[in-house]
């Protein structure tokens, strides 16, 4: 069967496709640039709603397979998971740690791992010192009357107490690094050294670590960009240690 238009080879029709798609006779050329502008616009609104369908299971921390099964649906390219790439990555990092298996670095050039010991994360960090001060604040139980001569006469009793504040202030900005051994900040002209077995208690946040230290009577207070993670991977190394 021939096309009644241009005359060429069609199987079911009377008309074949490229007619079809082009009753008004338009260009090949014009017609082919209509359809990849079309057919670009149609990919891009897939790439829009997986990456939205990812977020939301990031978010509301679902099952990570969910992920996988959006990005094989969709064929999506690394290229097209950009906006998320990076959540997704801490995302599989976080599930990875919370199974045991702690990532494998090679350690920043400041340090020297001893044998058998691995960098499992380091990150820019700044650490601060809680500085406690404890001060007398005393009070006068009674009357007071000045007799002359810069003197008084004070009727009662003399009572105060102790009152102690607490204060945050930068020591210093350098790295902090997390090994299968060893907790460690390194800055300028400041080395802190601890291993993980000296490690009594930590908490952690959206950007902060803090870690109490066996025989230290004050933590250490460190901002880092990635506190959970921080956090997350200590805890699993200490697990690893004990």
């Amino acid at each position: 069967m021939r096309c009644r238009w241009c005359g060429m080879e069609t199987e079911n029709s009377q008309m074949c496709d490229w007619c079809r798609r082009n009753p008004l006779g338009e260009a090949p050329e014009i017609t082919l640039a209509r359809e990849r502008a079309l057919a670009l616009q149609q990919r891009q609104q897939e790439v829009v709603h997986a990456l939205s369908r990812i977020e939301d299971i990031l978010d509301n921390a679902e099952d990570e397979r969910n992920i996988n099964a959006i990005i094989n649906e969709t064929s999506l390219t690394e290229h097209e998971l950009a906006p998320v790439l990076n959540r997704l990555q801490r995302a599989f990092l976080i599930r990875d740690i919370a199974t045991g298996n702690l990532p494998s670095l090679s350690a920043p050039d400041i340090i020297i791992l001893r044998p058998t010991e691995i960098c499992h994360w380091y990150a820019e960090a700044v650490l601060f010192e809680i500085r406690e001060e404890v001060k007398y604040k005393g009070s006068l139980l009674g009357g007071s009357f000045h007799i002359g001569g810069g003197f008084f006469l004070n009727l009662g009793d003399i009572g105060g107490r102790l009152e102690s504040s607490q204060d945050i202030a930068p020591v210093g900005e350098g790295v902090l690094i997390i090994t299968s051994k060893r907790l460690i900040f390194f800055a300028p002209a400041l080395l802190l050294e601890f291993g993980l077995h000296e490690v009594v208690s930590f908490q952690y946040a959206e950007n902060i670590l803090v870690v109490h230290i066996s025989g230290r009577a004050l933590p250490l207070l460190l901002v880092v960009a990635d506190g959970e993670l921080a956090g997350r991977i200590l805890h699993r190394a200490c697990q690893n240690v004990s």
